[in-house]
């Protein structure tokens, strides 16, 4: 039997979504992509495989928007909310961490280290990190020399954000993701139910 699980739902206007992914003063242009986007992103399909469980479904459970208000209405599909309630492994990209963030190669490592966990720990290689801001490893021996100058500058910039950056080899990095404070969702819970959680 498959146990029941939590939705999360969020109503917000567009242009406060817009303002809080940075956008300093969207105009009607920016604000049609973003509902444009998240109509696209009502329509993806996920495939989920765990044990005892194997399906698919869309990642949003709900989309609705009030044409009156200019309002819109996300639900989580049950299935994905664990993931965001972070009670097993999860996904996170810190939004005002993003902001702080200056180059473009440490923009594109911290999003594609969103597979580690809070506290948690793990090695990389350089080249890895090579390939999560170039893509590819068709370059000269001077264009590499420049591409990992490059990554290791986006390694200290992390490091600024919290992030722990150990070199543990020629080529070898530890990384550890900082412990995040609640979200606004765990604080709201924990107000109303006395209970911690973890968000």
């Amino acid at each position: 039997m498959m146990q029941e699980k939590n939705v999360l739902s969020q109503r917000f206007s567009v242009y406060s979504f817009a303002l809080a992914t940075g956008y300093a003063s969207p105009g009607s242009s920016t604000l049609d992509r973003l509902r444009e986007a998240i109509e696209r992103l009502s329509a993806v399909t996920v495939l989920i495989a765990k044990p005892g469980f194997r399906g698919s479904c869309r990642i949003l459970s709900r989309y609705a928007e009030d044409t009156e208000t200019g309002e819109v209405v996300v639900g989580l599909n049950p299935q994905l909310t664990a993931a965001v309630l972070a009670q097993n492994e999860y996904l996170r990209l810190d939004f005002e961490g993003v902001r702080k963030l200056k180059g473009d190669p440490t923009r594109l490592i911290h999003s594609h280290l969103h597979w580690i966990n809070q506290r948690a720990r793990r090695v990389l290689l350089l080249s890895t990190l090579c390939e999560y801001v170039y893509g590819d490893n068709s370059v000269s021996p001077s264009g590499e020399a420049n591409r990992k100058a490059a990554v290791r500058e986006g390694l200290a910039e992390l490091k600024g954000l919290g992030w722990s950056i150990r070199k543990t080899g020629t080529e070898h990095y530890e990384i550890a993701r900082p412990a995040q404070p609640p979200s606004a969702y765990a604080q709201r819970r924990r107000e109303s139910t006395g209970r911690t959680v973890t968000g």
